[in-house]
């Protein structure tokens, strides 16, 4: 589209209130004309207001000026050019209304030039949105992140250096722990590079995968600076519907860049989690078992044919995680009502994983069969290493066991999916309809009438006690060991040794139970700590909206007192469960 710049011009803000659509109007004031324009209903472009320089003292809300440039579309009649008559009034020809006024496109990067020249630029709050929309940007998100509305293009240019530097930290790091766990490579902390989960050896291992993609984070950091120093920021504002666009001060610049690292930094450490479960599974796990021939798999598969299968997992796994939380998303909002007519609430996923695991493994059903014949078709033509040289073809029995590991591991994969998917989707929920807003107090769990606990403080309580269990569950092994071990003769004369619970459990509950009385007490403080600032999410009338209070002395007793029966059901089982493991 050409353009038609008129340099002699000034530019003020006109009040939006003034404007009448599909109009040009003109206002006298003791210093100058001003000239409103508006486009077509169409809306194609925003509007930004044109008014002839001559009043330098005129104040606006932004104290800014803007240079205008008029657009008109070629082949229109509009004349490209500005024309003064005998009173030294511009003229303008023919309609304004056919003028295309000063066009901020938020779908792409922002001329700097322009903006530095007028300071700030106006666009529409409709455009802003569909521009966030378009990215898959959410701004309460972003604005959560940064403390300030980035400009959406600068946004996802950041977005970008992240996602491209993320994947070269992970191939990175995924490769050099693969050459480790083959090496079994000692760590300057003494400890030796081997099977393990990542909480034991991230203690060791984390300062030296820093180390290796160190120059990989500074490059990044590099990137990331070019794409901040020319960062603009949007400041919306109740008034008119327009938010203005604006250069970023060095202060924001500063604090945008920090921002980024701490981020950066956390995402680290996850990138690295990530790739040594990626290369304990696929290495290690290959390599341990040389001797005899077999891996995780039953065969050793070539390394090629365990990168395909990887890849192909992760691409259908991405699917899954888009088409389920569009699922999820709906159902919620929509208040989906299940067959016994329990309605959908903001629940964490243990509550409400045996309802909702049916339904998303319906909705991907048509994935996870592409996926399985896509897996079929890669072991088929997949070899088995021997002697770690030679290379063969799978018998057909190999392949049968192969696949149906894989599909195992396919299957847990999915279920996490889906809670990471509802996890995600109750962030931005509870974050979008947090009120205040009249509300019932009763909220129906399962049929029954409940009050709700947030999702983050019912998601702390049950970590509290998946915690201070596994922490009985060792103490109570070690105990029932050495019970077992040193003979241990009971008052009636008989030797422990491999007796079944119901006949021994009356002798070493009194035991176990006295054992582990201060890690219960414990676990009674902490439960009740969360519970005293946790909050219950009650229901609106809204299709998705709700709200959060604190819980009442009343309601915390009573779902104290519940919790706490459970806790010690949970101790008697967990007894029965570690006494069968070790005598069975």
């Amino acid at each position: 589209m050409d353009s038609l710049c008129v340099n002699e011009l000034g530019c003020h803000i006109s009040q939006v209130g003034d404007v009448e659509s599909n109009c040009a109007s003109s206002k006298d004031t003791d210093d100058f004309k001003l000239v409103v324009c508006e486009f077509d209903e169409d809306r194609s472009y925003s509007p930004v207001f044109i008014g002839l320089q001559g009043a330098p003292e005129a104040k606006i809300t932004s104290e800014k000026k803007l240079t205008p440039e008029l657009q008109y579309t070629p082949g229109s009649q509009c004349l490209p050019s500005l024309e003064r008559d005998g009173d030294n009034n511009y003229n303008f020809g023919n309609s304004c209304s056919e003028y295309k006024p000063l066009v901020v496109d938020c779908c792409r990067l922002i001329d700097k030039t322009l903006l530095k020249s007028n300071g700030f630029l106006l666009v529409s709050l409709e455009d802003m949105k569909y521009s966030y929309d378009s990215l898959n940007i959410k701004p309460d998100k972003m604005f959560s992140k940064f403390g300030l509305n980035l400009y959406p293009q600068d946004y996802h240019s950041i977005s970008v250096v992240r996602k491209k530097f993320s994947g070269y930290v992970r191939d990175s790091l995924c490769s050099s722990f693969s050459g480790m766990l083959r090496s079994r490579a000692t760590l300057p902390g003494g400890g030796v590079v081997e099977e393990c989960s990542w909480r034991k050896i991230s203690i060791g291992l984390y300062p030296v995968a820093k180390e290796f993609v160190d120059s990989i984070i500074n490059d990044e950091y590099t990137q990331l600076d070019v794409v901040v120093s020319e960062l603009c920021i949007v400041d919306f504002s109740d008034d008119n519907g327009f938010c203005s666009v604006r250069e970023s001060t060095s202060e924001e610049k500063t604090h945008v860049m920090e921002c980024v690292k701490r981020i950066v930094n956390k995402d680290l450490r996850f990138c690295a989690r990530s790739a040594w479960v990626d290369a304990s599974k696929i290495v290690f796990s290959r390599s341990k078992c040389v001797e005899c021939g077999k891996d995780d798999f039953g065969v050793i598969l070539r390394g090629s044919d365990n990168s395909s299968i990887l890849k192909t997992r992760r691409k259908f796994s991405r699917n899954i995680l888009s088409v389920v939380g569009a699922k999820f998303r709906e159902m919620l909002r929509n208040g989906y009502k299940f067959e016994d007519d329990t309605v959908l609430g903001k629940f964490s996923w243990f509550r409400v994983s045996r309802k909702l695991l049916p339904v998303a493994q319906e909705e991907v059903k048509h994935i996870l069969y592409a996926q399985r014949v896509e897996l079929k078709r890669i072991i088929s033509e997949s070899r088995a290493v021997a002697n770690n040289k030679i290379d063969r073809e799978l018998t057909v029995e190999e392949k049968s066991s192969v696949f149906n590991k894989i599909m195992k591991l396919v299957d847990v994969e999915a279920r996490y999916s889906f809670r990471k998917v509802w996890s995600d989707i109750l962030k931005s929920f509870l974050h979008e309809s947090d009120g205040s807003a009249r509300c019932s107090n009763d909220i129906v769990v399962d049929g029954k009438f409940e009050n709700n606990l947030h999702y983050e403080d019912d998601a702390a309580i049950l970590n509290i006690r998946r915690r201070f269990s596994s922490d009985m569950s060792d103490l109570v092994r070690k105990k029932f060991c050495e019970i077992i071990s040193s003979g241990y003769v009971v008052s009636d004369g008989r030797t422990i040794d491999n007796y079944s619970w119901p006949e021994i459990s009356k002798v070493i509950s009194p035991v176990v139970k006295e054992l582990v009385r201060p890690l219960l007490e414990k676990e009674r403080e902490k439960i009740y700590e969360v519970l005293m600032k946790a909050r219950v999410v009650v229901s609106t009338p809204g299709i998705y909206s709700s709200a959060t209070r604190k819980l009442t002395s009343s309601e915390r007793e009573v779902i104290f007192g519940k919790i706490m029966a459970t806790v010690r059901k949970r101790c008697t089982s967990l007894f029965s469960n570690v006494w069968r493991g070790l005598v069975n």
